[in-house]
């Protein structure tokens, strides 16, 4: 009894020296790991959101390997809202003694949280895993702004049509930006920009960029860039779409005459031959401090009546519009006025800024007239420091009070003449 007791100690003895080499010997081993060429060896290594992150892994195969072994290299972040963020190498032969130095990129995404996050490394074949960890602090860049999303409407515009873009932004730096946003359309030599202030961790979306695609534009497919600089301009970010032009196509007609007319599509319509569309003047120099004031009038010649509405475009980034009225009944043989009054903003550039003025009968296009304003610098003069107003009201004051004067002289001097005997002294003298 003993002996077979003692007979399976010693069978589960060697069982065991048998089994202990099987599992503790690796193929292969994790050397080293670098992250954008540091070493990492259990201290917490920065990283910053939105940059693409470099992970060095250096495997050796085991002096000892018998055969070689056909392994991948996997690196990845978990914590990850809408996933991990990861990468793996392609399949790459381990033989034994030999070392590999494989290089993988982490994207960290813009919107990913700042904190600490494990760095899991592993490598692994059909049958055999080695892993290890490594602590990422994760950061927000100090500077970072994306460009998430735009709209371009009519993205089919017609030649001498207006296209309205907007865009939208998202600040994922430390910092808050003053971003500018910029419109280039190179083959229609379009180029529109405007600024908009996006603090950090929010989203805004641009004020309408407006420009108008020539008259004169063929038909076709035309690249449109859309950038955003930021930090100085130091940094941009850039998108790119295309703007689907329908051209101003020609078309011969012959009339009764047999003369050739060319007709022009897509052209704004002709102003009607009864009807007279005329401005006082296209161009006004003006102050910031003041507004300034154009006067369209309208003539009809005919019996016709006209629904007249007007629209300026182009003049929102630099001042602020009204048309007075902004729409009227002209019945034939009537004259009317339009008065459109611009207010410069405060801080619109010096120098000439251009708007639209559009003149339409029921939404139909009658008239296009360009319109300068000329920004000059405000003089901030005045006499002895008095504003204009206060000017007019001392010299009203003065001229009231030099009438009075004039009243008192004039009216002693009529007395005198009156009365040239009355003795001026009531006293009686012996």
């Amino acid at each position: 009894m003993k002996l077979n007791k003692i007979m399976v100690v010693v069978f589960a003895l060697v069982l065991a020296m048998i089994a202990v080499p099987i599992v503790s010997a690796a193929s292969y081993d994790i050397v080293k790991v670098e992250v954008n060429d540091l070493e990492v060896n259990g201290d917490q290594t920065s990283v910053d959101i939105g940059d693409t992150v470099k992970v060095r892994v250096v495997v050796k195969g085991d002096e000892n390997l018998s055969e070689s072994k056909e392994a991948k290299v996997k690196v990845w972040l978990g914590g990850y809202e809408y996933g991990d963020v990861e990468d793996t190498t392609e399949l790459f032969t381990v033989n034994a003694g030999i070392m590999y130095s494989k290089n993988l990129y982490l994207d960290l995404p813009n919107d990913m949280e700042p904190g600490v996050y494990t760095l899991h490394v592993k490598v692994y074949d059909q049958q055999e895993t080695i892993s290890k960890e490594f602590t990422l602090y994760v950061e927000r860049e100090r500077h970072l702004v994306d460009l998430v999303d735009f709209n371009v409407y009519p993205s089919n515009p017609e030649a001498g049509e207006m296209v309205e873009v907007t865009v939208r932004l998202e600040n994922d730096g430390a910092k808050n930006e003053d971003v500018k946003v910029v419109v280039d359309v190179p083959g229609l030599g379009i180029s529109q920009r405007t600024w908009i202030d996006v603090t950090s961790g929010n989203k805004e979306t641009t004020n309408e960029i407006q420009f108008k695609v020539p008259k004169n534009a063929k038909t076709g497919e035309y690249e449109l860039k859309l950038t955003a600089y930021y930090s100085n301009d130091y940094k941009f970010v850039e998108k790119t779409t295309f703007l689907n032009v329908i051209g101003s196509e020609p078309e011969v007609v012959q009339d009764n005459d047999d003369e050739v007319v060319v007709v022009t599509e897509n052209e704004p319509s002709p102003v009607d031959k009864e009807l007279v569309i005329s401005m006082d003047t296209t161009s006004k120099t003006v102050s910031s401090e003041k507004d300034s004031m154009f006067k369209v009038t309208l003539a009809s010649f005919d019996a016709k009546l006209r629904a007249i509405t007007f629209k300026v475009n182009g003049a929102q980034l630099f001042a602020d519009v009204r048309v007075d009225p902004s729409f009227l009944e002209l019945e034939g043989g009537q004259k009317a006025e339009a008065l459109i009054f611009v207010r410069l903003h405060e801080d619109a550039d010096v120098g000439a800024h251009t708007m639209m003025l559009q003149v339409l009968d029921e939404g139909k296009l009658l008239k296009e007239i360009q319109l300068t304003v000329i920004a000059e610098e405000a003089t901030g003069n005045s006499t002895f420091g008095l504003d204009d107003s206060t000017l007019k009201i001392a010299f009203v004051g003065l001229v009231v009070i030099l009438i009075i004067i004039g009243l008192l002289i004039a009216f002693r001097k009529v007395r005198h003449d009156d009365f040239p005997l009355e003795p001026h002294d009531e006293r009686t003298y012996y």
